[in-house]
């Protein structure tokens, strides 16, 4: 229990590095940008690079053992949006929902109306074509997620009604919100999905309203969700709890409020 214990310290102080790490990365480029979306994608890369977490390099694999990420970024001051779903070859998808939030602004011609929302081999060509770079879809793959991968491949083939319980065990999803000093505010959230998924699974993480949320009014207010985005998309969460705190006296019962009778008690959830 003591080895357990020591390992399980050991684990925290690495989050906690990387977080600090990735906040440090996120004020660097809000000083040089003076942008908050520029700031919470840069601290976002930082945790998708990281071997630690479920997003980017390291996410969890397929049930094919694949890698497949989705992302989103929003930007309160515009209220532009993008996301990228079940993309792969690429390391850091919040980059790709990053062009796709500022391309919105584009005039592609011809009436055409400009994506927002790519997924699969689409956001992957779309991903080259706009210059991010692309790597092969396995050195996307780590040695920890392979480990996990094989582990729960076993479990599903011989013990199939223990195995959801066991498969939320890792679900850290990666986000980040930036606010500066004039109200600007951005969030973006990335994720590598639910251990043994089934291919072309799209979680919270790229669906409007449900990973991130940003908007700058009287006040302005972010969110970034974590969890099972089956659940998260079904009551558009990041919205929902970020909307529940504007023009209220108590933000915090507020909160607890939406978090109790939009998501806990929703009757989608039964």
């Amino acid at each position: 229990k003591q080895g357990a214990g020591q390992h399980s310290n050991a684990l925290k102080d690495k989050y906690k590095i990387l977080s600090q790490k990735a906040c440090e990365k996120g004020m660097e480029s809000l000083r040089l940008s003076n942008s908050t979306l520029e700031a919470v994608v840069n601290a976002v890369i930082v945790l998708e690079n990281s071997p630690l977490t479920n997003a980017g390099y390291g996410s969890n694999l397929t049930y094919d053992g694949n890698v497949e990420c989705d992302a989103s970024v929003m930007d309160g001051s515009n209220l532009q949006y993008g996301a990228v779903g079940a993309i792969t070859g690429v390391k850091n998808p919040i980059e790709v929902a990053k062009y796709l939030c500022h391309f919105q602004t584009v005039n592609i011609g011809h009436g055409r109306v400009p994506p927002n929302f790519l997924v699969g081999t689409g956001a992957f060509t779309w991903a080259k074509e706009m210059g991010i770079p692309c790597i092969p879809p396995e050195n996307l793959i780590s040695v920890k997620a392979q480990k996990i991968y094989k582990h729960y491949k076993r479990k599903v083939k011989t013990d199939v009604d223990d195995i959801n319980q066991q498969l939320k065990k890792r679900m850290d999803t990666v986000g980040a919100v930036c606010v500066d000093q004039f109200g600007n505010i951005a969030s973006a959230c990335s994720s590598g999905g639910i251990i043994l998924k089934y291919p072309g699974r799209v979680g919270q993480a790229a669906i409007w309203g449900c990973g991130t949320w940003a908007s700058k009014g009287t006040i302005s207010v972010g969110s970034s969700t974590s969890g099972c985005g089956e659940h998260l998309v079904r009551t558009t969460l990041a919205r929902t709890i970020a909307e529940s705190i504007i023009e209220t006296k108590c933000p915090t019962t507020s909160l607890y409020g939406a978090m109790q009778s939009n998501f806990i008690s929703k009757i989608f959830l039964n």
